[in-house]
């Protein structure tokens, strides 16, 4: 019993701290997205997401997966205009995740040339992919 009792003291910070969520990201570049954005997202000291589109107005949708209760989203835009385009249209950042929704909705249509949001996460467990139908197997 002593064992166990050792145990649990020793192991159960550990367990305690490391938290395991994901979430939906979903990035809308402008039409000058090729020549002048990128999207980045980390995790203490880990790189989770660098993505520079190659097409103009490219929607970049992933599922990031992290073990820590927040990550850094960073917006880059070498001109310094923000994602905005002749035409106006919607450029930005939605996050979200099946615990708690729709987390950050960013409409990136402002003046920047780096712009960071940390977003904090509640622990979510993975979502299930591909077919859960038995019957289609």
């Amino acid at each position: 019993m002593k064992k166990l009792l050792l145990w649990l003291y020793l192991v159960m910070p550990l367990v305690i701290t490391a938290q395991a969520s994901w979430f939906n990201l979903e990035v809308q570049f402008d039409s000058y997205g090729p020549d002048e954005s990128v999207v980045i997202v980390t995790s203490q000291n880990d790189t989770l997401v660098n993505h520079t589109p190659t097409l103009p107005s490219e929607l970049f949708q992933t599922i990031v997966f992290t073990n820590t209760p927040s990550v850094t989203l960073t917006l880059l835009d070498s001109f310094g205009d923000g994602w905005i385009d002749q035409n106006n249209a919607y450029s930005g950042v939605v996050i979200s995740n099946s615990c708690e929704g729709e987390i950050l909705d960013l409409d990136a249509r402002f003046d920047f040339e780096t712009h960071e949001v940390v977003i904090n996460l509640l622990p979510c467990p993975p979502p299930i992919l591909g077919c859960t139908n038995p019957d289609l197997e």
